[in-house]
């Protein structure tokens, strides 16, 4: 895979969570996971074990969709095949940082621009 920088149109209805935490592993160690409650059985299925209500939150789902559209260029990986993954993330360097929005499957070619 190949870090490629687009711009993007985030759908959130097309958001299953996401991620803010230290650069470095994006499992959860380094930070905080918050899920879409429209997604949340999909979610739980990727996770493998139901999630708490303490996991869900519109709110910060919403507010780093927001975030991400404003900045417009994020960063997605780009597979050999030329189809992406199905998340975005934005590093910020300045505090070691890196936020990712993980997408229903397939939902991020239709917002890719």
């Amino acid at each position: 895979m190949s870090a490629v920088k687009v711009n993007i149109v985030i759908d959130i209805n097309n958001v299953i969570s996401v991620y803010s935490g230290k650069q470095g592993c994006m499992c959860g160690c380094n930070g905080n996971h918050r899920y879409h409650s429209i997604h949340k059985d999909l979610a739980a299925a990727g996770r493998g074990y139901d999630l708490d209500d303490s996991d869900i939150s519109d709110l910060a789902v919403k507010r780093m969709v927001n975030k991400f559209n404003k900045a417009g260029v994020v960063t997605v990986d780009q597979k050999i095949d030329g189809t992406y993954s199905d998340y975005c993330y934005i590093d910020n360097n300045d505090t070691d940082r890196t936020n990712v929005i993980y997408f229903t499957n397939g939902s991020i070619a239709n917002q890719v621009k």
